[in-house]
C-alpha cells in the first residue's frame, strides 16, 4: 500500500527490443490511441510518439522519441488514481 492506495502487480509484461521501426500513425484515431508532439505528426516527424491498441486480454503500446543524447529514455505511467503517486 502506498499513500492508502493498493496496487495490483502486473506479471504478464513482455518487453521488446528495442529497435529504430518508425511508429506507424496511418491508423490513429481507428485501431489505436495515439499520443504526440506535435500534433498531427506521423511516426518519422514527431517528438515524442506513444500508441496503444486493444488485442483482446493485453494492449499493444508502442514509444517513441527524439533523442538528442547518448543517455536519453522514453517512459509512460500507468495510475488507478489520476495522480502518479510517487512511491
Amino acid at each position: 500500500m502506498v499513500n492508502g492506495s493498493e496496487f495490483s502487480v502486473i506479471s504478464d509484461v513482455i518487453v521488446p527490443e528495442v529497435t529504430g521501426d518508425v511508429i506507424d500513425t496511418s491508423s490513429c484515431g481507428r485501431a489505436k490511441l495515439c499520443m504526440r508532439d506535435p500534433a498531427g505528426c506521423d511516426g518519422a516527424t514527431c517528438d515524442w510518439l506513444m500508441t496503444a491498441r486493444d488485442v483482446g486480454n493485453a494492449y499493444d503500446i508502442e514509444l517513441s522519441a527524439t533523442v538528442t543524447q547518448t543517455n536519453a529514455w522514453v517512459a509512460f505511467g500507468l495510475s488507478y488514481d489520476e495522480k502518479m503517486v510517487s512511491v
